[in-house]
């Protein structure tokens, strides 16, 4: 187990329009952010979670061609191939009150995203393949 401090905090609101996982790895590379935490809050105008299937070892994409309110979104940020890469979950709620969720993926129309990122200090931690999962963890050694 890693041991890291919280350095920076960094709050502020995404522009419309644009897809909310590529605003956050634009927001992340701009800043040289590597190792922290997210969370963010809002609504998108269609959105779209992944499913992994463990059984194929893929991620399918689940569309929601519609608008929605994004009840929970949180994630770590750590490296993948050399860039800072966020492992992000989501849950929406859309109009009738029912929710649904999983990885946050690209497809997510922003209408107002507020977004804190907590940025942790030290050695980030990296993902790499794990062959058997099929998907890219923590390196623990």
């Amino acid at each position: 187990m890693k041991t890291f401090e919280m350095d920076r905090y960094h709050m502020g609101r995404l522009a419309p329009g644009g897809d909310l996982l590529e605003a956050i790895e634009s927001l992340l590379a701009e800043r040289g952010i590597r190792a922290g935490y997210l969370w963010a809050l809002g609504a998108v105008r269609r959105g779209a979670v992944g499913f992994f299937d463990q059984k194929t070892q893929e991620y399918r994409t689940i569309s929601l061609d519609e608008p929605m309110e994004i009840l929970a979104c949180q994630g770590n940020i750590s490296v993948k191939d050399g860039r800072p890469f966020p492992h992000v979950h989501i849950t929406f709620g859309d109009s009738r009150g029912k929710a649904v969720g999983g990885h946050l993926v690209a497809g997510n129309e922003i209408f107002v995203a507020e977004v804190c990122i907590a940025e942790f200090s030290g050695h980030p931690l990296e993902r790499v393949e794990i062959p058997d999962l099929g998907l890219q963890l923590w390196r623990t050694d």
